[in-house]
């Protein structure tokens, strides 16, 4: 069976979705079924998804290229009170190739890149505190209330070969600190194992400066502090951590305010260079341009020409 469909719907009425309207191109071709692409208004910004599943052979063979541009997370946390402090847009590229029957049997054997960046918007300020162990302004936060810090720029870079995808590049730079971090997703057994550093931009009287380490199955993250990276998956482990982070305390030089602001644009200019197969896209938002409905415009249009 061959088939060309076009689907153009400019309402979607999907409560707990933020999807707004869809413009989609289905072929289907000697059991070849392609997207090119489907594109999705998607909080206030686009999701432009080019695949191909080749159903012709056992497995069958799938390709996916996503590409999300200006992305407002607060609609995917609109009925939660993190939701007026969170950050704001995001934009990136997912294109894994892999086979299976299952979307599980894709992710275990999948491979490519996954890029995500983001510039301008706000965090929680008591989340970023807690996250750093930092107790003294994380207790002043608390006592004069929560409110927005400003978000720099984020920027999330993953390569990976069957299933299992490293970090690459980890960045994450608000006004008051600065979050950095290494490790790896395993798509296959369903697990993550990233270690992540706070480092804050002023002095701490008081804080328990640490490396985070975020791990578990996708259904049960635990994050724990592992100051000296000897792992958090034994209740001997997560003990010896504690007491180490107890002991070391009075000697982190963190607590000083060494973390510097990040050069948002060298680093997303540094990816980009580093991608010679032009995975990356280049109209991420730089740091500082506002999320505006142009933006959004201009995205249409890019779907519309492509």
């Amino acid at each position: 069976m061959d088939a060309d469909v076009r689907l153009r719907a400019k309402k979607i009425l999907a409560p707990k979705l933020p999807i707004d309207d869809l413009n989609a191109t289905l072929k289907l071709n000697d059991g070849v079924l392609s997207f090119a692409p489907a594109a999705f208004g998607v909080a206030d910004g686009r999701m432009e998804i080019y695949s191909t599943f080749d159903g012709s052979k056992r497995p069958s063979k799938v390709k996916i290229d996503a590409r999300l541009r200006h992305l407002d997370l607060k609609r995917f946390l609109a009925d939660t009170s993190f939701a007026q402090k969170t950050l704001s847009p995001i934009g990136g590229r997912i294109v894994l190739a892999g086979t299976g029957e299952s979307f599980r049997e894709l992710m275990a054997t999948a491979s490519g890149n996954t890029f995500f960046a983001m510039s301008g918007g706000e965090i929680s300020e008591l989340l970023i505190r807690l996250a750093g162990l930092d107790v003294a302004n994380a207790l002043g936060v608390a006592i004069r209330g929560d409110e927005p810090t400003p978000v720099r720029c984020a920027l999330l870079n993953l390569q990976g070969q069957n299933g299992q995808m490293g970090v690459q590049t980890l960045v994450f730079d608000t006004a008051n600190s600065v979050v950095s971090g290494e490790g790896n997703i395993d798509l296959r057994d369903e697990k993550v194992n990233i270690v992540v550093l706070p480092v804050p931009k002023g002095f701490s009287p008081l804080s328990l400066r640490s490396y985070i380490r975020v791990t578990g199955g996708f259904k049960n993250i635990s994050v724990f502090p592992d100051p000296i990276k000897t792992g958090t998956d034994s209740v001997f482990k997560k003990l010896f951590n504690v007491l180490t982070m107890l002991v070391m305390t009075p000697l982190q030089p963190r607590d000083l305010g060494q973390g510097k602001d990040v050069d948002c644009d060298a680093l997303i200019a540094q990816v980009q260079n580093q991608d010679p197969q032009g995975l990356v896209l280049k109209d991420v938002q730089k740091p500082g341009e506002p999320a505006t409905s142009g933006n959004r415009e201009s995205a249409q249009r890019h779907a519309s020409a492509r």
